[in-house]
């Protein structure tokens, strides 16, 4: 699965070694959308000889696959909307390193990793916390990694695959495609953000979309999940004083 079309890639003619960070972590008020497609969406037409790509039914693909995450972040307050190929949309939020659960058509919120635990939402509904940088499963972005720069459109990116690529591999462009083409995963990051732009991995391709102007309120959790944490808060105060007790 390809990002981009080759054509529209081209390399710088040095290839030097970015100074600075490889990835920045999202900024302590930001917003942004990742789009998903899958590889298995598609697949090729009955009888066609041009072996063009049609799309699957959505019911013959897995369900709870996102197709758009939007993710608020406004200090520690994280808020995830997940809408998934059905159309369906469920919300998360990581409040206190605490993550809440709210599936399409619920009105409960639930602590996901309990819920989970105790097989009340399937795994599906657990989101492992935010790494440091934000950005799932971007956490291999190193020097060791580094293949490159290219300009995607307007944007000129850095290019990470596993093991990276030598200059005159990279500058080769068979070779540059056959490698990236090939590589379990790759990341492109905006060489003057910092920020990611697409993640190819396992068979899926995110692209992503910072919203600007960024929000500049701290996220506040919706009434019904705020008074749960509340209760939440006071049981714990209440059992707390409980043992402080003397028999």
């Amino acid at each position: 699965m390809s990002i981009v079309r080759a054509s529209s890639q081209q390399t710088d003619d040095l290839i030097q070694f970015p100074t600075g960070p490889l990835l920045r972590p999202a900024p302590e008020f930001s917003e942004w959308t990742i789009t998903h497609s899958y590889s298995d969406e598609m697949t090729p037409a009955a009888g066609s000889a041009s072996k063009a790509n049609v799309p699957r039914e959505i019911a013959k693909l897995p369900l709870l696959r996102p197709r758009r995450t939007i993710t608020t972040k406004t200090g520690g307050t994280v808020r995830i909307v997940i809408i998934d190929l059905a159309g369906k949309t469920t919300e998360k939020w990581f409040i206190d390193g605490v993550q809440f659960t709210k599936p399409d058509g619920s009105d409960v919120w639930y602590g996901a990793n309990k819920a989970v635990a105790a097989g009340i939402l399937p795994d599906a509904y657990y989101s492992a916390p935010l790494p440091a940088s934000g950005f799932q499963d971007l956490d291999w972005i190193a020097e060791g990694n580094y293949a490159g720069a290219i300009q995607l459109g307007d944007i000129k990116c850095l290019v990470f695959v596993p093991g990276g690529m030598t200059p005159d591999d990279w500058k080769d462009a068979k070779k540059r495609k056959a490698k990236l083409d090939s590589a379990e995963k790759v990341a492109y990051i905006d060489a003057d953000s910092r920020l990611p732009v697409a993640l190819r991995i396992l068979g899926e391709v995110r692209q992503f979309q910072f919203t600007n102007p960024a929000p500049t309120q701290m996220l506040a959790p919706p009434p019904d999940l705020a008074e749960q944490i509340k209760k939440g808060k006071e049981a714990i105060a209440n059992l707390l004083r409980s043992a402080a007790r003397p028999y």
